[in-house]
């Protein structure tokens, strides 16, 4: 068997990385996996859903995954990873398979994965429109009070300062791979022009994908066995294509005022660590 190719999809949580995974997903010779870091522990776990609609432990495409990857035996870590994406593979035929990662421990683990062929897309979003879908579980205008301003305050600061370090080790990390295997999509352009974008990942993963055709508000095919990540949409039956720029009349002053305070500490707190 050759070697997987993979395409490691990596945003910061709600810098729209669900909606880019069902986008690329629309190819036939896809595989759009979800989040595999820490692979069975976090996937199989109580109250996981997989888009068939099993619990993702009675999944039989996951537990066929599992299966595989314990005919792995005992290896270190790197190269059960490399085991992992044979197994998914083997089970779903695909040539690409879409594995998204969330935060730096994600990152690591694709990174050091052995065996397979490894592309990068770093899927950016304005911190603006990140920060204010992170904050709408605080509520919306107009919903009932929720906590004072001060707790507000300091889980906005919270959140810009990781998105700023999550998406500067994930440049560095394409920065690294060169050109040829990683590249770089603004959310606001896929959104705007997903056949350019998708042109771009085509070129990167060595498919063809003038044949697919998404827009705004036209609901996507669903993906067959995705784990999702975000849970908010484990419970629509369909996906969308869709800008969202809710953060123009959202996001409070506070909201502004630390997003403006967390930019500039974010630079003075990164971490030199590499990924």
């Amino acid at each position: 068997m050759s070697q997987p190719k993979v395409l490691l999809l990596a945003g910061f949580p709600n810098s729209g990385t669900t909606i880019a995974s069902y986008v690329i997903g629309q190819h036939g010779d896809v595989f759009v996996a979800g989040e595999l870091a820490d692979f069975p522990a976090k996937q199989l776990g109580a109250g996981r859903l997989c888009a068939c609609g099993r619990p993702a432990a009675e999944c039989g495409f996951w537990t066929a995954v599992a299966r595989g990857c314990e005919a792995g035996g005992a290896c270190s870590p790197d190269v059960r990873r490399g085991v992992l994406y044979r197994a998914i593979q083997a089970e779903s035929g695909a040539a690409l398979i879409v594995d998204v990662a969330h935060d730096l421990h994600a990152l690591r683990q694709a990174r050091a994965a052995e065996g397979i062929d490894l592309r990068l897309v770093h899927l950016r979003r304005q911190g603006h429109a990140v920060l204010n879908s992170r904050m709408r579980r605080f509520g919306r205008p107009g919903d009932p009070p929720g906590p004072g301003p001060a707790p507000r305050l300091r889980r906005a600061f919270r959140h810009v300062v990781r998105w700023r370090a999550y998406d500067c080790a994930a440049d560095r990390l394409r920065r690294e791979m060169g050109t040829q295997r990683a590249i770089a999509i603004d959310y606001e352009t896929l959104c705007g022009n997903p056949e350019a974008a998708l042109a771009a990942i085509g070129r990167l993963a060595g498919l063809d994908f003038t044949h697919v055709r998404v827009a705004a508000g036209k609901p996507l095919e669903p993906m067959a066995h995705m784990i999702r990540g975000n849970p908010r949409l484990k419970a629509k039956e369909a996906v969308h294509l869709a800008a969202d720029d809710g953060f123009r009349s959202e996001l409070t002053f506070g909201d502004r005022l630390a997003y403006a305070a967390a930019s500039g500490v974010a630079p003075a707190l990164r971490t030199r660590k590499r990924v």
